[in-house]
């Protein structure tokens, strides 16, 4: 799958559902759904705008999120970074290559703090699947699967 597909498909996403889990002790699932508003910041970076609503064990809550989709074709890799700071100071998460069979994955763990973050990313015919996997001290898991659609 080369990366100019990968970048016009996510660039017609709509919508979202999400679920987060975690072995945090006492720690409850999160799901929620939403919309996508895709922007194009230039031909190597998209914008993703997650407007929607999410619930726990405690109740329902508004949720939003940014993220910044990285395409370079000199490493033929696809980044993922959040832009809860802005766009001027983005939080990296994970570099991703092709791995076949509409697969990308993370090629390393990336360190932040004490944290490990891995991902794949799955194309599909109608939708695509960004699983997420953070590593935390204490032997602590959380996992965050969201499949977006068209």
């Amino acid at each position: 799958m080369y990366l100019s597909d990968c970048r016009q498909q996510l660039s017609l996403v709509k919508t979202y559902d999400l679920r987060a889990t975690s072995t945090k002790e006492g720690a409850t699932a999160v799901s929620g759904s939403g919309f996508v508003t895709v922007e194009i910041d230039d031909y190597n970076n998209l914008i993703f705008l997650e407007n929607g609503h999410s619930e726990n064990g405690h109740g329902k809550f508004k949720s939003r999120n940014v993220y910044q989709w990285h395409f370079d074709s000199v490493k033929n890799s696809i980044s993922l970074a959040h832009l809860r700071f802005g766009a001027e100071n983005p939080v990296y998460l994970f570099d991703m290559s092709y791995r076949g069979d509409n697969l990308w994955s993370s090629n390393d763990p990336h360190l932040c703090d004490l944290d490990e973050y891995n991902g794949e990313l799955r194309f599909e015919k109608s939708y695509i699947q960004l699983d997420w996997t953070i590593h935390k001290k204490h032997h602590i898991e959380e996992r965050i699967s969201c499949i977006y659609k068209f």
